[in-house]
């Protein structure tokens, strides 16, 4: 389906010992450019499970995506909301810039949900087959190490 892209991830907090595991889709509303704009929106799902004797839970999020790209890059922006479960619906924002060489595309993002602090993190996506990435990023928030990794399929 044109415009479809679903995605899973898994990521290790090494400090708070939980993982994170999820799944999304992304809808294209205008297709990807070279030089330009377009816009786009994702709705996921991901569920913490962490050490013995510690609660898990599910997180659901609903984002609205623009990506602007240039010669020398590509900046994206998000506002969306999420909700964990037996929690109200809270506001997301998240900005990254990224630079594409060949199957690398090395990137630096901030993101952040209201109430909390914000997570600045960096990393890289290989894209080894069409539509096929691996995605690994390091980041940090309060002080705390972050890191990720994370595949997705688009189609």
């Amino acid at each position: 389906m044109a415009g479809l892209e679903l995605g899973a991830v898994l990521a290790r907090d090494r400090n708070e010992r939980h993982t994170l595991q999820g799944v999304q889709a992304k809808w294209l509303w205008s297709p990807a450019q070279e030089q330009g704009c377009n816009a786009g929106s994702s709705a996921g799902v991901v569920h913490r499970r962490q050490s013995a004797g510690q609660s898990a839970g599910s997180v659901v999020a609903l984002n609205l995506i623009g990506t602007c790209a240039a010669t020398w890059g590509v900046v994206n922006a998000n506002l969306g909301s999420q909700r964990e479960r037996g929690q109200s619906w809270r506001a997301t924002w998240g900005a990254s810039v990224e630079r594409s060489w060949g199957a690398i595309t090395p990137h630096l993002e901030a993101f952040g949900t209201q109430g909390s602090a914000p997570t600045f993190q960096t990393g890289a996506r290989w894209e080894w087959a069409p539509g096929k990435q691996l995605d690994a990023t390091v980041g940090r928030q309060q002080g705390r190490t972050l890191l990720s990794l994370g595949f997705a399929l688009g189609f």
